[in-house]
């Protein structure tokens, strides 16, 4: 079961139920989901196959600082001076504001590869429900 947050952010800890430590590893992955660029990828193991329409539960411990990073639009080249205008997403002493999946990917989510730079697949994705989300 794949899940992906922001390359800005490390993946500490994931458990089924909240006390079953569960296999993982990780990699990282280019994508335009996210303001850097970029998203890293737990690839769970779990104990046994979900059966259609079940659901689990899993706890996942995750860190790491967001800042202003306009990477993905620069690797396209939107000019550095544009760039730095548009992804203004930060979490700073005195400012803080995120929004969230399609600009940065603060929080954990499983979802297809899928590119902004694609028409509205993001959104498509989204609105379909074919996003796996869940924060407290």
């Amino acid at each position: 079961m794949p899940l992906q947050i922001s390359s800005a952010l490390t993946w500490q800890k994931i458990e089924l139920e909240g006390h079953n430590p569960v296999a993982y590893i990780t990699q990282s992955y280019t994508s335009d989901i996210d303001h850097t660029g970029e998203l890293q990828e737990a690839i769970v193991t779990l104990p046994e196959a979900i059966a259609p329409g079940g659901t689990l539960k899993l706890e996942v411990s995750y860190g790491g600082a967001i800042t202003r990073n306009y990477g993905r639009l620069t690797r396209i080249g939107i000019p550095e001076s544009t760039a730095s205008r548009s992804d203004w997403d930060d979490i700073g002493e005195r400012f803080g504001v995120v929004r969230g999946l399609g600009h940065v990917v603060w929080y954990p989510v499983s979802i297809e590869a899928v590119s902004l730079s694609d028409g509205n697949t993001v959104f498509d994705a989204i609105s379909a429900g074919s996003v796996a989300t869940s924060r407290r």
